[in-house]
């Protein structure tokens, strides 16, 4: 069953805009959105696309969901975060490889599955094809994945290196300069340095510890998964001017918070 009549003319209404109001600025005759509204003609894609980017609602949302079930105050957060859910709703049903392997507890993504992982971090077939592997320090209570570093961004870790995760799925408890991976079909997976950039928690700040590469900020909306840094793999034997570049970055990014206070307190 769809929704989309109901919603749009709600979502309309929410805003106390005319038919004629919203037609003129999605380019439509009024006639043709009165239509939409009262489920007498079919939009096609591009006046879907548009609704969604208008009330910046889904079009899955828009056409699925009784939004007029929804509390007002529901209703107008998911306006604002541009309707993901930041408490993770969405993301509750973790696919994994073996829920009952009581063998592993952790799932690899091999570095030849990085570039199709954040297309299919929900296929079923995909998941259960990764490897599986037991870790002694991480509970068997939580769920856990390994993702390799495929760039020098991270210092000390080094390319070839694996992060170990652990699932997240409230994302409003987020911590500010705590490492996380994090996933969005535009930006692959990244392993960073997370801050929120606003008090409304619409984007995601992505730092690098090397600071040749520049923050990455990234739309809520766009995020796919958050897996929280728990622990790391690896062949390499971090050496005395790895430490000493990592003091380097650490400095650096003491500076670039002071620098962000600063501005933020007007000094």
């Amino acid at each position: 069953m769809s929704f989309f009549a109901k919603n749009i003319k709600l979502l309309r209404k929410r805003k106390h805009l005319s038919q004629g109001a919203v037609a003129e600025k999605l380019g439509l005759t009024r006639s043709s959105l009165s239509g939409y509204e009262n489920s007498t003609a079919q939009a096609p894609y591009i006046v879907l696309e548009n609704l969604s980017n208008f009330y910046n609602i889904s079009i899955d949302i828009i056409l699925k969901k009784d939004l007029s079930k929804l509390p007002g105050k529901s209703l107008s957060k998911m306006e604002i975060s541009g309707n993901y859910d930041i408490q993770g709703n969405k993301l509750r049903t973790l696919v994994t490889s073996s829920s009952d392997n009581t063998e592993s507890n952790a799932e690899i993504v091999p570095i030849q599955a990085m570039e199709v992982y954040p297309v299919n971090f929900n296929d079923p077939d995909f998941i259960k094809d990764l490897p599986l592997m037991k870790l002694p320090f991480l509970s068997d209570n939580k769920k856990y994945r390994a993702f390799p570093i495929i760039d020098d961004s991270m210092p000390p870790l080094s390319k070839g290196s694996y992060v170990v995760g652990e699932f997240i799925t409230d994302w409003s408890n987020l911590s500010d300069g705590e490492y996380y991976i994090v996933i969005s079909e535009e930006n692959g997976v990244q392993f960073k340095q997370v801050f929120n950039t606003n008090h409304d928690r619409k984007s995601l700040q992505l730092c690098s510890n090397n600071p040749v590469f520049e923050p990455l900020n990234i739309n809520i909306s766009h995020i796919k998964e958050v897996w929280k840094f728990v622990s790391y793999i690896s062949n390499n034997i971090v050496n005395d001017s790895d430490s000493q570049d990592h003091l380097i970055y650490t400095v650096r990014d003491l500076q670039r918070k002071i620098n962000t206070i600063e501005k933020l307190l007007d000094i």
